[in-house]
């Protein structure tokens, strides 16, 4: 049994005598959360800050060690302002270790306000009543977190400070803003859940969990929606066979194929796969717009390719990629022929260039943390024309399956045109970039094995790649630091594999930069308007009338479809910086390319509706025509809530918010519903007013931001 150590309590400090025992170790009865650490506690007298009072200092110092530890109360004896009217600071040094400080405080009177600062810097502002707030204790060489009375001779009571294993959310708070980044938003089972398993668990189940596809729901909704049609047909008094048994026509199609991207985004419990999918598909671009981009189905089985591969390896995802037919199509690989085939015919360049711009290596050299190489103050570049002439060159040869179209022909890899390529393959020596040389008379796939080996090996691979996912994810601004950290894992998952996407989401999400975000003035990033949307719908678990979900226009509204970038170059380039403050900084903020007086007046039309659950079509329960389904919210929770505003607002903070909603706009909505008339029914008044509290926090400024 654990020796345990007797925490002193002294009027003007905390003393620890450090040295009376080999080990330290704490109970936690209520958590019992073991951790593999050596904590030590030692203690010092601080200078009165407003000379009235000594506040106490904690100085924690976090170390290595293989013993299990039982992390527990800091002090068991609660303290208030009466004796430390100046406030408490505590001092730390943390070494390899995720941990937080979890402090309850307690009995701030109506009108004041208590101060959390973080190095020296306002974190968070605390009203009247109770509040638990975990702060971070990680990844910092020398911190401090202080606890100190807005105004002087302000009162609060410290009822407990906690170390505790931070690979899990403490709070609901804390789960929704983690579930905000890896799924398409947070539920009350998944936040559960996530306080349940911990980081780590909730990932490690992830990541195991079976992708749900998109293919099969769009062949099955293909049967129903053209039986639903014959239904209507016939009951209109359509006799002739051969319109009973025609197919759906292009349009229906593509709405379908959008049912299926939104079923399997919405409803699939592989929700940090589908994430990732969605975020790789803006990386490895194929457009859509218009519905013209080919066949419809042809983009649902290019969608399943990043599903599958979500998990996978990001040199098979590359060679999946670049076979594929649609991809072939969009960027004009399938039928590149070698100058030799015939006249007018040459290397198609248009993949050989956007492989290496866009979906590995970009345009300049990089260090390992993402940061320009330069070469007397002069940036780098990755390649010349020449090595994309001849990389184009390495990738002549490939055509649709048999070389022709015919129904099915989407869902098959590219296949050499002719026996080996044919004459259509270019088998010179080639020169490619990094002036790696592919000799001459070599295969055609063994062509494009060198090739896309060569493009996956190169230096910026790791950080251009990681970059773009961690803006993705997390924040638009990394630091340097958390790109290099996460690059590193790229490189070399701990096992020799590098690309392995797998280690690669984990070291995004669970590193400190991820976890903390929201206490970093430059961290997070606005919403992708797309996630907005999903975020709402999963939060109240939305349901449709029929079992599709349908959103075929949010184009239209909202800047975004899957799968239908305007350009190669995504709906923003991830170095996209608006003008004004963001770019006097010298930081980007990608998605604010989808932002726009128009776009914004169409987006708050259609997040009104959204919340009322009205409809935007014309929906037949059968076979719908309507490019649009209402979807309706389940807000019976909150309307037990209702009846206390306050309470309320909590639930709506914790669920949408992440805990994080400001009193500026807690104190404006709630004083909006304090004045809303109350009618005869009071449920219908409720109702009223949870749609009215939901409408004003989802347009806010703060919703859209992910923090």
């Amino acid at each position: 049994m654990p020796q345990l150590c007797n925490l002193q309590r002294h009027p003007k400090s905390f003393k620890w005598n450090k040295r009376s025992t080999v080990l330290r170790l704490f109970t936690l009865v209520v958590s019992a959360i073991f951790v593999t650490h050596h904590a030590e506690l030692a203690a010092a007298e601080s200078t009165d800050r407003n000379a009235k009072a000594m506040a106490p200092i904690i100085m924690m110092l976090l170390e290595e060690s293989g013993i299990p530890l039982i992390v527990g109360s800091i002090n068991p004896t609660p303290f208030s302002s009466e004796n430390f009217p100046a406030g408490v600071e505590f001092s730390y040094r943390a070494v390899n270790r995720n941990l937080d400080v979890l402090i309850t405080l307690s009995q701030i009177p109506v009108g004041q306000q208590v101060g959390l600062y973080l190095d020296g810097k306002l974190v968070s502002t605390l009203g009247n009543g109770s509040h638990t707030i975990a702060l971070p204790v990680s990844s910092r060489s020398e911190s401090s977190i202080a606890i100190r009375p807005i105004q002087a001779g302000g009162r609060f009571r410290v009822d407990s400070i906690q170390l505790l294993d931070g690979l899990g959310p403490k709070t609901r708070g804390q789960a929704q803003r983690f579930l905000t980044k890896a799924t398409f938003g947070a539920t009350e089972d998944e936040i559960g859940k996530l306080l349940s398993m911990g980081y780590r668990g909730w990932l490690d189940q992830q990541l195991s969990t079976n992708p749900t596809l998109n293919l099969p729901f769009f062949d099955q909704a293909v049967i129903d929606r053209k039986n639903g049609r014959n239904q209507l047909l016939i009951a209109n008094g359509e006799t002739n066979q051969s319109v009973l048994d025609s197919g759906l026509g292009l349009g229906n199609l593509c709405v379908t194929r959008m049912d299926a991207w939104w079923n399997s985004t919405m409803k699939g419990a592989d929700q940090l796969r589908q994430r990732l999918a969605f975020a790789l598909s803006q990386i490895l671009v194929i457009g859509d717009t218009g519905c013209e981009g080919g066949p419809p189905r042809a983009f649902s089985i290019y969608y399943d390719i990043l599903l599958k591969n979500a998990f996978g390896n990001y040199r098979n995802l590359l060679n999946d990629v670049t076979l594929n037919p649609m991809m072939g199509n969009y960027l004009s690989m399938r039928g590149s022929s070698a100058n030799s085939a015939g006249p007018f015919l040459s290397p198609d360049e248009n993949y050989a260039r956007e492989v290496m711009q866009l979906f590995s290596i970009g345009l300049t050299e990089l260090n390992i943390d993402g940061s320009e190489k330069k070469v007397n103050g002069q940036s780098v570049e990755t390649y010349t024309n020449s090595e994309v002439h001849d990389l184009a060159r390495a990738l002549t040869g490939w055509q649709v399956a048999t070389g022709r179209f015919f129904p099915g022909w989407e869902g098959f890899p590219m296949e050499p045109w002719g026996p080996d390529g044919g004459r259509f393959h270019d088998r010179e020596k080639k020169t490619i970039v990094g002036g790696v040389e592919i000799p001459a008379n070599l295969l055609i796939e063994e062509d494009l094995k060198r090739a896309l080996d060569t493009v996956f090996n190169h230096d910026n691979v790791g950080p251009f790649i990681s970059k773009q996912l961690i803006q993705r994810f997390v924040t638009s601004n990394p630091s340097r630091r958390y790109v290099e950290r996460v690059a590193k894992i790229f490189n070399d998952n701990g096992r020799g594999e590098r690309g392995d996407l797998k280690a690669v989401i984990k070291a995004i999400l669970l590193d400190d930069e991820s976890i903390n975000s929201h206490l970093d003035s430059a961290g997070g990033k606005l919403k992708e308007p797309l996630l907005r949307v999903t975020q709402i719908w999963r939060a109240f678990d939305a349901q449709s009338p029929i079992r599709y979900i349908r959103y075929f226009h949010s184009d239209r509204d909202l800047g975004q479809r899957a799968l239908a970038a305007p350009t190669v170059f995504n709906f923003y380039p991830p170095t996209f910086s608006p003008q004004g403050e963001i770019q006097d900084l010298n930081m980007v903020a990608p998605e604010f390319k989808l932002t726009g007086d128009g776009q914004n007046i169409r987006y708050y039309t259609r997040m009104a509706q959204i919340v009322q659950s009205k409809q935007f079509g014309d929906p037949n329960p059968i076979y719908s025509p309507s490019f649009n389904l209402p979807m309706n919210l389940n807000l019976d929770r909150a309307m037990e809530k209702a009846d206390d505003l306050n309470s309320l607002l909590t639930y709506l903070d914790e669920l949408l918010f992440g805990g994080l909603m400001s009193d500026n706009l807690r104190n404006l909505v709630r004083n909006y519903l304090q004045d809303m008339p109350e009618g005869d029914d009071l449920a219908q008044t409720r109702k009223s007013r949870v749609e009215e509290a939901l409408l004003l926090l989802v347009v806010s400024p703060e919703f859209t931001v992910q923090r």
